[in-house]
């Protein structure tokens, strides 16, 4: 278990904000990532490859629990189908699509 502690400076007003992060091994030579914002909700859960590259299923959720986005890495790049969703809860077309090598390449089928 790790916690990171970040000063942000704006305007000279600085704010702390602490995330923190916890790994798991899942038995198939990766570890799964978790992060969570200070209020302790959870933020990503993510498979890391051994050296903690991701690797495989990715979940990042706003601050309220809802789900923002869900996909795939492969070799630490964004691959396959992803699906990114606004603040409404509605598919957002422009970031969701076909994703290689961290680029986006087409639309969902």
């Amino acid at each position: 278990m790790k916690f990171l502690t970040l000063l942000l400076a704006a305007g000279g007003v600085g704010l702390f904000l602490t995330l923190g992060e916890l790994r798991a091994e899942t038995g198939e030579g990766r570890e799964r990532q978790t992060t969570y914002f200070p209020s302790g909700q959870l933020w990503t859960e993510a498979e890391c490859d051994a050296q903690g590259g991701r690797e495989g299923l990715f979940r990042r959720y706003l601050s309220d629990g809802r789900l923002e986005a869900e996909g795939r890495y492969a070799a630490g790049r964004m691959d396959g189908e992803w699906r990114w969703f606004r603040a409404d809860g509605e598919l957002d077309p422009e970031k969701s699509g076909l994703y290689h090598e961290g680029r986006r390449v087409g639309e969902l089928p």
